[in-house]
């Protein structure tokens, strides 16, 4: 779907005025759509599968001006798929980068856009709007709330265990690295699929600056900006801003007044990096994001009864959506209309400590906390078919890894420890017709 937005972007770099460019586009090709699909629900007489998301053309995002001036340089791929840094040529395995001008280029920053440009990996939204991931055909379609992934996901090297806590960490981001296969001797998590590692931008003992703002169709107005430098001697931070608010794309079509899919999110990441000498290296990265948008609706294709003696008329009689139109569904109204609060809080600290030339002892501590309050409709229309919600969910994780990493000659070795505690509770309310008057028999 083309797009007519307005972006502005302004970057400073010690002090100094880069650039405040203003762009209009418009008919962008948007990154590939993932159409979603509802799951089916046994109880109900309807089938019903989720309309396709509009994922928007996305303006250049933060950081744009620090990777404008490599965009014409042949760049060396470093990554940390083995825990170390290596060159991507000299990895044994199948790796996929996202570089950080890649990222501004192709305005990448959700876990749509990223599955979009990765060969191999999928992200479908449930019908409880929990995310699911398959990375090579290998994934676990399950929409519970705590459910463990195939396909794991890290904020440098720090697990978000769970698929809800990663709805809003592509942002302000160096590169992204997708590694394939099993991942589970070094990252565990049960990554029997893969393992997906966002590298953070680091704070700069240099002060810069830069923010991005854009706005596009459903007024959507979307907004990015970091500030970096130092604090005091041996001490620097970096502060990044994301954020998204717009209306409802999706209409209904037996009340045409009636919108959905509102998007309504901040996030922000605070990272304080600290090296009082060449041997120690201390940093303390805290995350935290709101999303209070609202969850697609599915949209009615055919239906189907299990027993049609046994359907209400107005379940057999209900009207179909226009042909060929994406952004009409239907919903229940008022109290069940789709909705979600979910908000994230994690702290991280690490320790690198090189012990000698050849031996480095690392230390990864974190904690997560993630609660929820959703609502979603299942069946594709405003009568009370099959909805969830309200679906409360809490999840609170403490992990902590512990390794050494050496050197012996031409042999590299790596001894570790994992611990991790998780706690997960949710309360889904199903709310299902139980009196269902039947069709008269003739």
């Amino acid at each position: 779907m083309g797009k007519l937005s307005i972006r502005l972007l302004v970057g400073l770099v010690a002090g100094a005025e880069l650039s405040a460019t203003g762009a209009l586009a418009q008919g962008a090709v948007d990154a590939p759509a993932t159409q979603t699909a509802g799951p089916a629900t046994p109880a109900v007489s309807g089938a019903a599968a989720a309309t396709p998301s509009l994922r928007r053309a996305r303006p250049d995002r933060t950081g744009q001006t620090e990777a404008a001036s490599g965009a014409n340089t042949v760049e060396e791929v470093v990554v940390t798929a083995n825990k170390r840094e290596q060159r991507l040529n000299k990895v044994g395995q199948d790796v996929s980068v996202i570089s950080g001008a890649q990222l501004a280029r192709q305005h990448i920053t959700s876990v749509q856009d990223v599955a979009a440009t990765t060969p191999g990996l999928e992200f479908s939204e449930s019908g409880t709007d929990t995310p699911i991931y398959t990375l090579r055909g290998v994934g676990f379609n399950e929409s519970t709330l705590g459910v463990f992934p195939d396909v794991s996901v890290y904020i440098d090297e720090v697990p978000l265990q769970f698929p809800a806590m990663t709805l809003h960490s592509a942002y302000d981001l160096q590169r992204i690295e997708v590694l394939k296969g099993p991942q589970g001797t070094l990252f565990g998590e049960n990554a029997t699929g893969g393992a997906i590692n966002y590298i953070a931008k680091k704070p700069s003992n240099v002060f810069g600056a830069g923010a991005d703002i854009s706005y596009g169709n459903y007024n959507d107005v979307q907004g990015d900006a970091y500030i970096t430098g130092p604090l005091a001697p041996n001490l620097t931070a970096r502060f990044a801003l994301t954020g998204e608010r717009s209306d409802g794309w999706q209409y209904s079509y037996t009340r045409p007044n009636d919108h959905n899919g509102a998007i309504d999110y901040v996030a922000g990441r605070a990272t304080f990096d600290y090296q009082p000498n060449d041997e120690l290296k201390l940093s303390l990265v805290l995350n935290a994001w709101n999303d209070q948008s609202q969850p697609e609706a599915p949209q009615l294709i055919a239906i189907r009864p299990q027993i049609p003696a046994g359907e209400h008329l107005s379940e057999l009689r209900y009207p179909f959506p226009p042909d060929h139109s994406i952004t009409a569904a239907d919903w229940n109204p008022g109290a069940l209309t789709p909705s979600s609060d979910r908000q994230l809080y994690q702290a991280a600290f690490r320790a690198d400590w090189a012990i000698d030339d050849a031996l480095k002892l690392t230390s990864l501590t974190s904690f997560s906390h993630f609660d929820q309050n959703v609502s979603t409709d299942e069946d594709g229309t405003s009568l009370a078919l099959a909805n969830v919600g309200p679906s409360f969910g809490r999840l609170t994780t403490v992990n902590q890894e512990l390794r050494l990493a050496g050197t012996m000659n031409r042999f590299r070795w790596v001894l570790g420890v994992n611990y991790e505690h998780d706690y997960t509770n949710e309360n889904q309310a199903l709310d299902f017709p139980t009196i269902r008057p039947r069709i008269p028999a003739r």
